[in-house]
């Protein structure tokens, strides 16, 4: 198939012929798709999504993706959800591994008192700070979602970096503002977490739609 197969430009033009075949013949919505799919180009992402007044538009806007899905599938699972997908998401950036479930207390209770969802994104999320993220997911106030950070070393640091700078919000860590399970300050902990529009987690991929920072980052 590799062999035979043939490169095509990101234009409409010629993804249209692609589009139209994948939205079975439909040209309305193929030529939406190609124009998507043209717009942001080979390195973007195209996300879609049922609409609910049965009208269909487009919207780019800025985003963030990496190649690292939610820790668990009960993240989406258990939601009766294929993926993690909500609006309005408040992002924690922690450079080191949350363990302790006294770490996500205010980090979570800040995101649900501001009516919002909050996405974890750590070297790793283990033990009982796993098990509170996926029962706070299921029956708290708000949704909450854990994302193994992408990359090792100091390539994760700094890619952690940009999800801060995307987002607006800090890379928390310890060595800096002491352990996480110790900030008790709702106001200071909402300063340094990160927004976005959106947040769409699989199992392979997590894509950050929206971000409250500098779109020029």
């Amino acid at each position: 198939i590799e062999q035979r197969s043939e490169p095509i430009e990101s234009t409409k033009e010629s993804l249209l012929p692609v589009a139209t075949l994948a939205c079975n013949h439909r040209d309305d919505l193929a030529d939406m798709v190609a124009e998507v799919v043209s717009a942001v180009g080979a390195d973007g992402v195209a996300t879609f999504r049922q609409s609910r007044d049965g009208h269909h538009s487009t919207e780019v806007t800025t985003g963030f993706h990496f190649d690292r899905g939610f820790l668990s599938p009960y993240f989406a699972s258990a939601l009766g959800m294929e993926e993690w997908d909500f609006e309005d998401c408040f992002i924690l950036i922690f450079d080191g591994v949350l363990s302790d479930a006294r770490s996500l207390i205010v980090p979570i209770e800040t995101a649900f008192a501001s009516k919002k969802n909050i996405v974890l994104i750590a070297q790793d999320v283990t033990g009982e700070a796993l098990v509170t993220a996926i029962v706070n997911n299921q029956r708290g106030k708000g949704r909450i979602v854990a994302v193994k950070a992408p990359k090792f070393g100091q390539r994760r640091v700094e890619t952690l970096e940009d999800i801060a700078l995307i987002t607006g919000g800090q890379v928390y860590n310890e060595t800096s503002y002491g352990p996480l399970k110790d900030c008790t300050d709702r106001s200071k902990m909402a300063e340094m977490l990160g927004t976005v529009e959106r947040a769409i987690v699989t199992n392979n991929k997590t894509v950050l739609v929206g971000g409250g920072g500098d779109e020029d980052a």
